[in-house]
């Protein structure tokens, strides 16, 4: 998570602040060459933060953090701080019936549905778009949400846009499934057929030996 924390007494505010860009290039390179430093958000979802000691972070938004600690820095310890968080391993996982299902560390916490689907490569020609599932963790509870691309209404969705580590799973379709068995089935003939062949020419051959 990155931090950056502005005040009045500039000096004051300094400690608080973190490197929330890449050291190398830019936020569009994220390859261990271009790293980010940030604060650890630890197992328990807690930072460390000088003279506040350990602040709870998990489950709550970038804004929502901001808030809480303009509110505990105020007055106390810095005058009208103005803070921006970031966080720095935003990440989404695309699996299913895609080109490329894989998880994806994004640069800017902002991405919806569409952008994560592009990601991926979009989606294969079988895939189902009208039952998109899209599972997120919501106060240590796993949720799961049908979301349906061909509908104009996706756009209003409160799950347009992801949150961080949101899984989008897609399914594929009835033919795909079919054409999957019907594959199966022909190579399991073929290597029965294959091997039944085999078996008459090793039986032919020790008979024409014996």
């Amino acid at each position: 998570m990155g931090i950056n924390v502005a005040s009045p007494n500039a000096e004051a505010s300094s400690v608080y602040n973190t490197n929330i860009n890449r050291v190398n290039g830019n936020n569009l390179d994220a390859s261990a060459t271009n790293p980010v430093f940030g604060l650890r958000v630890n197992e328990l979802g807690e930072i460390r933060l000088p003279n506040l000691g350990t602040v709870h972070v998990a489950g709550m938004t970038t804004d929502e953090i901001a808030k809480d600690l303009t509110g505990k820095l105020q007055d106390v310890y810095l005058k009208n701080p103005i803070i921006n968080v970031r966080i720095l391993n935003f990440k989404i996982s695309v699996l299913g019936d895609v080109l490329r299902p894989d998880s994806y560390t994004i640069q800017n916490e902002h991405i919806n549905i569409n952008e994560a689907l592009s990601l991926a490569g979009d989606l294969n020609i079988t895939a189902k778009r009208k039952n998109v599932l899209l599972v997120r963790e919501e106060n240590g509870q796993r949720q799961f949400f049908q979301i349906d691309l061909t509908s104009k209404n996706v756009f209003d969705s409160p799950y347009y846009y992801l949150h961080n580590n949101d899984v989008i799973y897609v399914d594929a379709d009835k033919t795909k499934y079919d054409n999957t068995a019907r594959s199966y089935k022909t190579n399991t003939l073929i290597i029965s057929s294959s091997i039944a062949v085999l078996a008459i020419l090793a039986s032919a051959f020790f008979v024409y030996h014996k």
